[in-house]
């Protein structure tokens, strides 16, 4: 199967590659949360730009990230490009996050 740009791929709920769309490029989530591996600023504009309430908003300094509590919320994060990533992966991801305090 070829892949455009501009596509995204789910195969029956398993963890798959989600190919940027829009300029957001290092937004991940696993279907629960969504993080940002670039900024919070980041973050903010995505949620924005998807429509997730800023009440949605779960600001912890160490892993801040915001909850897709609807199905509706997590198909407009992965239309919008999200990266589709396991919890653990995400985990892993903001360890890395240069932006993030260590521990």
């Amino acid at each position: 199967m070829r892949i455009r740009p501009s596509t995204f791929v789910i195969y029956k709920g398993k963890t798959v590659y989600i190919l940027p769309i829009g300029g957001f490029r290092l937004i991940y989530t696993d279907g629960i949360h969504l993080i940002s591996s670039e900024s919070l600023e980041e973050l903010h504009a995505f949620a924005r730009r998807i429509g997730l309430p800023p009440r949605w908003l779960h600001n912890s300094p160490r892993h801040p990230h915001y909850d897709l509590l609807t199905a509706d919320a997590r198909e407009a994060a992965i239309r919008a490009g999200a990266q589709v990533r396991s919890a653990r992966q995400l985990v892993e991801i903001l360890r890395t996050c240069s932006y993030l305090p260590r521990r």
